[in-house]
């Protein structure tokens, strides 16, 4: 509740405008609180936060609350009540359909009952945990506020959230549920207990985010001890190796996507045929490079791909990823500073159709790091054979950078526009430089409408 931001500024600039201001609802429809960590609250915060909900009249609610972390030290503050759920959510529930929760204590919701949150859709959580970190805790801290909320269709939590069993676990109605995002906190994790327990509850779950983490061992032991599993109606699955590289496919192995539409894969590297990396796991050879391209070839309704691979992939390997890929329609691609040259140039369109690859290919995205210069030639050749074709024709290529312009963006201008005479259309995305581990947010057309998501992910600087 800034005062040198909309929509309180708008109050202050004449009283006309604050008559219209004031009296417009929607306006007043996203409210967000904070709080300091320990300090507990004051009763003018929640005076403020009345009077803005008052002014918001029936429109739906957002509401976000962020509680920010102490400087004393990594470990939490002892509980003091931070957040008066309450004083202020419980008597605007009624209206309340968006929450996000920012490393708000446990203690602070741990006492709401089930069916708190009726009218429900969307859930963005990330708790932070105010026990006494020196004493085992003598039973599991559930939290079941959200567990009869028959509206929840979007949840996003941080790792902790749902081990069943362990010192935290938050009741939710799975079997509604149709966007799940798991996302990694600072602590780290293991997935098992999500993949094993909760992933089979999700029976009309459409899209799926998780964050793998830094480590494979959790993987091998739920390889190793679980039953296959078929989610048949998610359509869109997006998967993060960071700070990894891209190595292991066991969640193919056991998880069926029979219905997939849209994959991305983030990671610090992806090479198939390096035995012996310098700086991550390689694809051991236990077959699991044919096992994942195999599985790629599988999904017949597979058409939009993003890969983003922040040091690298050869050309070997991404010529046999697209290959197992003939189906695409749309490409979101990324690798490091000059990855751009091999794919463009595996793209390009040959006199031999044998080598021809992704034809049907109607949209390109490809990222470029900051300080990159593109080769004009490679771009032309790649245009003119896709663009100017017989078969099925590049419709629009998108540069998404963290700078506003290219070193040679007048040059690069010139071939786009060459091109656009027979229908290419383009543009150039920008995007915030720090957001890191956070910017698949932007990049996926499912998040578009759904911002408050990246409060569950994790932010990579490199």
């Amino acid at each position: 509740m800034d005062a040198t931001n909309a929509p309180i500024l708008l109050t202050h600039v004449c009283r006309r405008w604050r008559d219209v201001a004031t009296n417009l609802s929607p306006l007043w429809a996203k409210v967000t609180l904070s709080f300091k960590q320990g300090a507990g609250y004051n009763d003018s915060q929640l005076l403020k936060s009345s009077e803005w909900l008052n002014r918001s009249v029936s429109s739906l609610l957002n509401v976000q609350i962020q509680v920010e972390k102490s400087r004393r030290g990594s470990k939490p503050l002892p509980p003091t009540n931070t957040v008066p759920f309450d004083r202020f959510l419980v008597p605007i529930s009624q209206s309340l359909t968006r929450l996000t929760l920012s490393r708000v204590p446990i203690s602070d919701i741990q006492t709401l009952p089930p069916g708190s949150f009726p009218f429900l859709e969307s859930l963005v959580m990330r708790l932070e945990d105010d026990a006494d970190w020196d004493e085992e805790p003598e039973e599991t801290r559930l939290i079941e506020a959200f567990r009869e909320a028959p509206s929840l269709r979007r949840v996003a939590v941080s790792e902790w959230e749902i081990q069943p069993g362990d010192r935290i676990n938050v009741a939710l109605p799975l079997e509604q549920l149709t966007h799940y995002v798991l996302g990694q906190s600072e602590w780290g994790g293991d997935y098992h207990a999500f993949l094993g327990h909760s992933l089979p509850l999700l029976v009309n779950l459409r899209y799926l985010y998780v964050h793998l983490g830094a480590t494979v061992d959790w993987v091998e032991s739920w390889y190793s001890t679980s039953t296959p599993i078929r989610m048949t109606k998610i359509e869109g699955l997006a998967l993060t190796y960071l700070p990894n590289g891209i190595t292991h496919t066991d969640i193919f192995d056991k998880i069926d996507f029979p219905s997939l539409k849209s994959l991305q894969i983030q990671g610090m590297e992806l090479d198939f045929f390096d035995v012996a990396p310098v700086t991550y796991a390689s694809w051991d050879s236990a077959g699991h490079v044919e096992r994942f391209l195999a599985k790629l070839e599988s999904f017949e309704h597979l058409e939009s791909l993003t890969l983003e691979v922040r040091f690298g992939a050869p050309g070997s390997t991404l010529e046999a990823l697209f290959r197992a890929l003939p189906r695409l329609t749309s490409l979101d691609i990324s690798i490091g500073r000059e990855g751009y040259k091999d794919y463009l140039k595996l793209l390009t369109l040959v006199p031999d159709p044998k080598t021809h690859l992704l034809v049907r290919l109607r949209t390109l995205v490809i990222g470029i790091e900051k300080g990159a210069r593109i080769d004009p030639q490679p771009l032309d050749r790649f245009l003119r054979s896709r663009v100017q074709c017989d078969t099925v024709r590049l419709e629009n290529f998108v540069f998404y950078t963290s700078f506003t312009k290219i070193e040679n963006h007048e040059e690069i201008c010139t071939i786009l526009q060459s091109h656009s005479r027979h229908g290419l259309t383009y543009g150039f995305t920008v995007y915030d430089e720090g957001m890191g581990g956070q910017d698949w947010v932007r990049r996926d057309c499912r998040m578009k409408d759904w911002p408050e998501v990246k409060t569950v992910v994790e932010t990579y600087y490199f």
